[in-house]
């Protein structure tokens, strides 16, 4: 099972699932399978009721979710529980996490760069490889490195850099809501696209849109395509034994005319 940015995600994508397997299944069915209230459950999905630490557990055992995503989602409930100080994993976790660092991988991408390095090919466990295939300064590096082992997503043993983020640090924004740090995020993504159309050769990029008129209704719906086709490019990209280079994929879908909101 794929793990999705959090939990809810993840139950629209498995309802989806069976409901595509047969078309008779029902969000009710969802629910008592889940042994969940049909009432509760339905403002879970619309995001009108949370899902506490407890209610993730239970639905990860029926799901049959590894522990390690198991551990993504209830990361993220305790991140967002805990909006200041320290973030106290010790139910997930056998070390504490510092909000702060969190936050910081969050909003600086040059983490995810380092921790995709490990898989590349000619990888060759020195920090040299990271300060010349990212053109980061040593300044740059060494804070990012510490802050990845200090967090556990990262350790060097008997001279190895070894990845401990489970599954894609991305993974772990949730594309229900924004914060300052994931708006960071996204202009960094945003501007290294820009300054991409002069630095990279047009063969080994592609830097396009295209625009259209439509209803806003239909956003909703298109975020749901635009995450699964970003699923299956990732998935054929890394299908691969010959990892050379590390690529980032930036999607923007975004209105130019002021949006009119219209109720069904």
């Amino acid at each position: 099972m794929e793990c999705y940015p959090d939990i809810v995600v993840l139950l629209k994508h498995e309802l989806r699932k069976r409901i595509d397997k047969n078309s008779s299944y029902s969000l009710r069915a969802f629910s008592k399978f889940l042994e969940i209230d049909a009432s509760r459950f339905s403002k879970i999905l619309k995001g009108e009721r949370p899902v506490n630490d407890k209610l993730i557990k239970k639905i990860c055992n029926k799901l049959n979710v590894t522990s390690e995503q198991e551990n993504v989602y209830l990361s993220r409930y305790y991140l967002e529980k805990n909006p200041s100080g320290i973030l106290d994993l010790a139910t997930t976790k056998e070390y504490q996490v510092l909000k702060d660092d969190i936050f910081e991988i969050i909003s600086n991408q040059n983490h995810y760069a380092i921790l995709e390095c490990l898989f590349l090919n000619d990888f060759d466990h020195t920090e040299q490889f990271f300060i010349d295939n990212l053109g980061l300064e040593a300044q740059e590096l060494y804070p990012c490195l510490e802050r990845l082992k200090r967090v556990g997503y990262l350790s060097i043993e008997n001279g190895r850099y070894i990845e401990h983020s489970t599954a894609h640090l991305s993974h772990m924004i949730s594309p229900l809501h924004t914060s300052e740090v994931k708006r960071k995020y996204q202009k960094e993504v945003l501007q290294r696209s820009i300054d991409s159309i002069d630095t990279v050769d047009f063969e080994l990029r592609d830097n396009s849109s295209i625009m259209m008129a439509t209803n806003s209704n239909k956003i909703l719906k298109a975020k749901e395509m635009i995450t699964a086709f970003r699923k299956q490019l990732c998935e054929f990209l890394e299908d691969t034994d010959d990892k050379n280079s590390v690529y980032q994929l930036g999607v923007g879908l975004y209105p130019i005319t002021k949006v009119k909101n219209e109720k069904n």
